[in-house]
């Protein structure tokens, strides 16, 4: 009977969400947050957007994509900005519809 109950409790007390891993290609300035004058505060601008969309990542990375840089400044032009967010499976849909893919 006590290992039945600890086996329930064990049960009880684990924490299996998935995650998914999702990306986003910045533009110029067309994107709904400010770059930010360095990757900290950059990174700091897409988790306040998430947030505020009820989107909480668990994990931010900038990193330069050589593919998707554009000879191109206008604001609707990709910048070569790669963004990709971790973020729990309950928070998947919301992050779609922000254009996280």
């Amino acid at each position: 009977m006590i290992s039945g109950t600890i086996g329930a409790f064990i049960l009880m007390g684990c924490n299996n969400r998935s995650t998914h891993t999702l990306c986003y290609y910045e533009t110029q300035c067309a994107d709904p947050w400010n770059h930010g004058s360095n990757d900290t505060i950059h990174e700091a601008n897409i988790v306040q957007f998430l947030s505020n969309h009820g989107v909480n990542p668990t994990d931010v990375d900038l990193e330069t994509d050589q593919d998707s840089m554009m000879v191109c400044l206008a604001c609707q032009c990709l910048s070569g900005v790669k963004i990709t967010i971790e973020v729990n499976s309950t928070d998947t849909a919301a992050a779609h519809a922000l254009g996280f893919h």
